[in-house]
């Protein structure tokens, strides 16, 4: 039953993010025929692909129906979620005790940046703009690209229990031990 289970979670994982570039891939083809009788000539033409850029062709209906769309409604899902956690933290009954806060509220913008917050930057790359374009872009692949980069500082190097682990590891600090 666990098998079948993880099995129908990978599929759906999967398999609902395959059908967006699909239906756009199928939405952004046409075929064209000439002649006729046994000279027929077909030719596929697709539009789904920019011509100057490797990205789904910006401003084609495939665009906004498989890429913006889905994703302004993720983010606007991840927003939702995240002013929920907010909300659990400002009314837990450690909001008293600052620093339980601030360990919380650190969590949470830990999470918020594994949500995908560098996708903000993704909304912004259809403004047409040229000269924009290509900071956009480069904003957009770095925040992505050091997600794993926050999630360490937040989670490694941010967190007490392991650096007094490594402190301790490395000789500069030392173990007391309470006994009573």
């Amino acid at each position: 039953a666990v098998v079948s289970t993880q099995s129908t979670g990978n599929l759906i994982a999967w398999g609902v993010p395959m059908i967006f570039p699909v239906v756009g891939f199928l939405m952004s083809t046409t075929t064209a025929t000439v002649g006729s009788g046994e000279s027929v000539i077909s030719t596929k033409d697709n539009t789904y692909v920019a011509d100057l850029m490797c990205f789904i062709n910006p401003g084609k209906l495939a665009y906004w129906v498989t890429f913006f769309v889905p994703m302004v409604l993720v983010m606007l899902i991840n927003l939702t979620f995240f002013i929920m956690v907010l909300k659990v933290i400002r009314g837990s009954k450690s909001a008293d005790n600052k620093a339980d806060v601030m360990k919380q509220l650190k969590a949470a913008v830990g999470v918020m940046v594994l949500l995908g917050t560098g996708w903000i930057v993704g909304i912004l790359l259809t403004l047409q703009t040229p000269e924009l374009q290509l900071t956009l872009q480069y904003i957009f692949i770095i925040l992505n690209a050091i997600q794993g980069v926050f999630v360490f500082l937040f989670y490694v190097c941010l967190n007490e229990q392991v650096m007094n682990h490594w402190l301790i590891k490395f000789g500069l600090k030392t173990v007391v031990n309470s006994t009573s």
